[in-house]
């Protein structure tokens, strides 16, 4: 296109410089002079130079054109240089960016393998898995009566109370819970020192939760009797339970069974914690089908795994709540338990209450508590009922810096009701009372899931059966 215009520029250049010969000639007066000869020649030589001066101008007007495409020429050979070398960076910009696609290609196809597999293990494994414990370790210290027993106090040590390890699962409307005792310790008799160090089985069920309102637990757990046993160890104001709960234990005094209902298999129907819209009022309902023995040291009938006899033990407990404030709890059990070994079984019929009551507000924790079983023997018509109560009252304080003093008092009677032909009997069982004050200071450590505690406990026995077997407990204890 540009050449064309050249060619066309030129064209006109001539075309003006002809017309302005011809005008040239046109306006040129024309001198006649007297010898031809003459005249002739001087015409030659005009249109001679005419044709020399429309050249000359030609040839400028043609220098021009060619300068001046020159330039163009150059200018675009400018632009062409700089159009490449544009191209050349877009072409290493592209290339580049090839590669961060490739990386990004290479990232989601690895990304889309990682999750094909997740998804295949979710649809082998769906449950959502969550681990727990806690290991408390204990220095026990009992005052030493050497006068009145020979195993009171004598045996001051370091003991690995509980080494818990709880496996959680959950998914959809299905859980289940494992959790091992490492430090289970069962005593070779009563009144001794010597345990045996096992790992036991504390916890193994399954549950189907298809409403807040109703529940289904199947396997090995507490079932839901009394507030104290229900508490969990680890979140207590106290390193042991109160003395009508577990009784009087190894070398802390004269061996005596507490009113604790240990784990059982069996099945529980329950609901969740129901709150009204304000979150102000609720409860909760439990009620469990058991086989009544204590799954913990076995059978009441060596090696059993099953029932001690035919009848199921029943258990049902209600709660009332006032916000995460108070609550109140009421519960009751029936259990026909069947004792000794063939062929002399003899039927006890057990029948329980419990009504316990904790607070938590403002910093000031505390609660009451009042147990009472009694014992009917069936089988045996000159046997005389039994009863058994106990309770106790205990108040707390959070201070700054994580420390909660409390003390509880606590009052257990085993056999509170018994009458025998036996004065001797009689004087025993009267003075079988036992009181408890148990003072505690227990730190919480700020950014670390450690917990100290110190007990003191003050023990009282019934008159003629005193013992001097003040006890000192100092725990660690780390929950993960």
């Amino acid at each position: 296109m540009t050449s064309r215009l050249a060619v066309a520029a030129l064209l006109t250049v001539a075309l003006s410089g002809l017309s302005a010969v011809a005008a040239a000639q046109d306006k040129t007066p024309v001198t006649i002079k007297t010898a031809p000869q003459t005249t002739a020649a001087s015409g030659e030589d005009a249109e001679k130079e005419r044709d020399d001066r429309v050249k000359a101008e030609f040839e400028v007007k043609l220098k021009e054109v060619a300068e001046q495409r020159a330039v163009e020429i150059r200018a675009n050979a400018d632009g062409l240089t700089k159009l490449s070398q544009e191209v050349k960076a877009q072409q290493a910009a592209d290339e580049e960016q090839r590669k961060v696609l490739a990386s990004y290609e290479e990232r989601l196809k690895a990304l889309e393998a990682r999750l094909t597999e997740e998804a295949g293990a979710d649809e082998k494994h769906p449950f959502d898995i969550t681990f727990s414990g806690f290991i408390r370790t204990l220095y026990q210290s009992v005052q030493d009566d050497p006068e009145r027993t020979d195993f009171v106090g004598l045996n001051d040590g370091f003991v690995l109370s509980d080494a818990r390890l709880a496996v959680d699962g959950t998914f959809e409307d299905y859980a289940f819970r494992l959790q091992f005792d490492g430090a289970f310790a069962s005593p070779d008799s009563l009144n001794t020192s010597r345990f045996r160090l096992q790992t036991q089985l504390q916890d193994g069920w399954v549950a189907w939760r298809p409403s807040r309102w109703i529940q289904l637990q199947l396997g090995r757990f507490k079932p839901a009797f009394d507030g104290e046993e229900l508490r969990l160890l680890n979140k207590m104001f106290f390193v042991t339970r109160s003395v009508h709960n577990r009784g009087v234990q190894g070398v802390e005094g004269i061996n005596v069974a507490g009113m604790r209902q240990t784990r059982q298999v069996g099945l529980m129907l329950h609901s969740d914690r129901l709150m009204d819209s304000t979150d102000t009022l609720g409860g909760a309902w439990f009620v469990t089908v058991a086989n009544g023995n204590n799954t913990n040291l076995g059978s009441n009938i060596a090696g059993s795994h099953l029932n001690d006899n035919d009848s199921p033990a029943v258990y049902g407990r209600l709660e009332f709540y006032y916000r995460d404030w108070v609550t109140l709890g009421v519960g009751a059990f029936y259990n026909l338990r069947t004792t000794n070994i063939t062929p002399d079984l003899i039927d006890e019929e057990d029948i329980g209450l419990n009504v316990d009551l904790e607070f938590d507000a403002y910093d000031v924790v505390g609660g009451v508590q009042y147990t009472q079983i009694n014992t009917t023997f069936p089988d045996v018509a000159v046997e005389n009922d039994r009863n058994a109560w106990g309770y106790h009252a205990w108040l707390g304080y959070r201070l700054p810096m994580g420390f909660i003093p409390a003390v509880r008092y606590a009052f257990y009677d085993p056999i509170a009701e018994y009458t025998s032909s036996d004065s001797v009997i009689n004087s025993q069982l009267q003075s079988d009372e036992l009181t408890y004050v148990t003072p505690s200071l227990s730190w919480d450590a700020p950014r670390v899931p450690l917990r100290l505690q110190a007990n003191y406990t003050f023990t009282l026995e019934g008159s003629g059966r005193e013992l001097d077997n003040d006890r000192l407990d100092l725990l660690a204890q780390l929950s993960f």
